[in-house]
């Protein structure tokens, strides 16, 4: 059995979630518009040198065969200057000085206090079920999607004017619901339910009213792509869950990427959006670098198979939903190293177990 281990700072692997876009056809214009190019990130954050040094020892025990010296990635210079808070002048008056710098040490503890928030956190039973629901609706809209498209042509449903989709319901009961914008108003277009017992099948929709809560789940899946700051992949696809902990949305911008045997490490955001989904309430990064893995590495030996990556996270002194939807969708064992606590842990079928006590 063959190890193939990996790090990073931020530490998830990918690959493309939906495999109706692993095809080289040009995407509809409706489908470009939900999804248009990003420009590819390409300065990554630096590698953490513990981190680093902690998956050699770790590689060195799991390993059969020795992996080749990765080259170190090249970072460019930075050359910029922090600034300065502004000093007291000579003939400032000692009261002004005082309420100057009284003003500075609040301002340092806020943003001090912000930056200790980070992402939002989840135990470890949430988070299993937030990477499993993650998992079962992104897969069933990929299946959506063949199915409309073996049965409608790209170029009609662009002049229909399908704008997207939104998933409702849980596994095994999801329906995934089509929408249009017919003179500047959204409307439902086709459908598509999954259960247990019936085989999916398109229908167009008999009432074309969107209820306000579809409309909620759109506005939410819109807002997220347009506010990703730092992409790494040239799309995404989009998921859009209920809150655990709140009355809206939880919508993850997953990288995507038309390469089959790529693994998107970096690029997976999480967006808190409002019940009406006009608001963001917190943007997480789950990730801190741009970094592709191969599920074929170039120095897999012959006959060799890949079980398990290993990656680290600096975000949090544990796993994320990301990582164990990354799990189940590749199926591959993941070790995750949180590099805050020195802890270790596996994530295998969508279950999280610790290895080491951080």
């Amino acid at each position: 059995m063959l190890f193939s281990l990996m790090t990073d700072t931020g530490g998830v692997a990918r690959q493309s979630s939906l495999n109706h876009r692993l095809s080289s056809a040009k995407p509809p214009a409706w489908e470009t518009r939900l999804m248009k190019p990003y420009k590819i990130a390409k300065n990554p954050q630096k590698h953490s040198a513990s981190a680093r040094e902690r998956l050699k020892s770790i590689a060195a025990t799991l390993s059969p065969v020795p992996n080749r010296p990765r080259k170190p990635r090249k970072h460019p210079p930075t050359n910029q200057t922090q600034p300065q808070p502004n000093q007291p002048s000579e003939k400032m008056k000692p009261s002004r000085a005082i309420h100057l710098l009284l003003a500075l040490f609040a301002a340092s503890v806020i943003s001090a206090n912000l930056h200790a928030e980070g992402i939002r956190k989840f135990d470890l039973r949430t988070i299993e079920k937030l990477g499993s629901a993650i998992y079962e609706q992104d897969i069933r809209a990929a299946q959506a999607t063949d199915i409309l498209f073996s049965k409608k042509k790209r170029a009609d449903l662009d002049k229909e004017g399908l704008c997207g989709w939104i998933v409702e319901g849980e596994a095994p009961q999801m329906t995934v619901l089509f929408l249009r914008q017919n003179g500047g108003k959204l409307e439902a277009a086709y459908t598509i339910k999954f259960s247990k017992t019936q085989k999916p099948v398109l229908e167009k929709c008999a009432d074309s009213t969107v209820t306000e809560r579809q409309r909620a789940l759109y506005a939410a899946r819109t807002l997220a792509l347009k506010n990703i700051k730092r992409p790494c992949s040239k799309s995404c696809n989009i998921v859009t869950l209920p809150d655990p902990e709140r009355d809206g949305f939880l919508v993850y911008a997953l990288a995507a990427t038309t390469e089959p045997n790529a693994v998107l490490v970096g690029g997976h955001y999480r967006f808190t959006i409002s019940k009406d989904g006009t608001r963001i309430e917190q943007a997480d990064e789950l990730f801190k670098s741009c970094l592709i893995l191969s599920k074929k590495p170039k120095d897999l030996p012959p006959g060799a198979t890949l079980t398990a990556l290993t990656m680290s996270t600096v975000i949090d002194d544990k796993p994320q939903e990301t990582h164990v939807y990354l799990n189940l969708l590749h199926k591959l064992n993941f070790y995750v190293i949180a590099t805050s606590n020195n802890s270790m842990w596996l994530i295998q079928k969508g279950k999280i177990s610790p290895m080491t006590k951080g």
